[in-house]
């Protein structure tokens, strides 16, 4: 049978939470897919949760790792399906449905997103993606691996993440795709999943230098002049419709 989805689970020290992960992925009712599950070596109780699913695993692999971006390539390379899926541990797909649902669309783009629900603040927030994706819409913002399905070939015709970039490697991937590759893009109309924002991604200052970085080699100084002045306009205009105290720009 032709294998439509390779799932693909990076964690360590997740016992609190690697469990919601887990069964939100043996529960799916949609069963074309392999699963492969890379641990960093975990020591607090992650590991004896992961044993409890091994009989549903393609893969398991438990090792230290150099990082998040390291232990997701990990699975790329050993990945057969059409699409690549990253569920990671404390993330989790949003019902038992769902993959049922996105794989009832045809399917063909290189990237195939949807929408996702942000859990941790004091209500969960669904985040809904614009239908389509351009660069201008990349450098203010991006699509999260959690609610992205990525095909394999682009994998083989892109490489795989920058392991230099220890929080926006994903994001980096998605634009390399788009202005390299002519990758393509899908929008299906649901939630994917739902996932923490407290994870290591939420590390503002980092993140912020490491997406400065990615900027410089994706758009042109001048690009850039453009863009930031759009954002500042939509800012300002935003301030004004709800009549919020104007500010000043900081330097950037």
């Amino acid at each position: 049978m032709f294998l439509k989805l390779s799932i693909i689970t990076i964690c360590f020290n997740e016992v609190d939470s690697v469990a919601k992960t887990l069964a939100s992925v043996a529960g799916q009712t949609f069963k074309n897919f392999e699963w492969i599950v890379i641990d960093g070596g975990s020591t607090d109780g992650t590991l004896e949760i992961l044993n409890t699913y091994r009989s549903h695993f393609t893969v398991f692999i438990s090792e230290k790792d150099a990082g998040i971006y390291n232990a997701m390539n990990k699975g790329i390379a050993r990945a057969q399906g059409e699409y690549l899926f990253f569920l990671n541990g404390g993330d989790y797909l949003a019902d038992d449905g769902t993959l049922s649902r996105i794989f009832s669309t045809p399917l063909d783009a290189d990237f195939v997103y949807g929408d996702i629900t942000v859990i941790g603040g004091e209500r969960p927030e669904l985040l809904v993606m614009p239908s389509k994706i351009t660069a201008e819409f990349l450098y203010r913002k991006t699509i999260p691996h959690q609610s992205t399905l990525t095909k394999k070939d682009l994998f083989e015709r892109a490489g795989t993440y920058d392991e230099r970039f220890k929080i926006v490697a994903d994001y980096e991937f998605i634009l390399r795709g788009l202005l390299h590759f002519n990758a393509t893009f899908q929008y299906v109309p649901l939630a994917f999943a739902c996932y923490s924002g407290n994870g290591v991604s939420s590390d503002a200052v980092r993140r912020k230098a490491e997406k400065t970085v990615v900027h410089k080699r994706y758009y042109s100084l001048l690009q850039r002049i453009v863009l930031k002045h759009k954002i500042r306009t939509k800012l300002l205009k935003l301030r004004r419709a709800i009549n919020w105290p104007e500010q000043k720009d900081r330097a950037t």
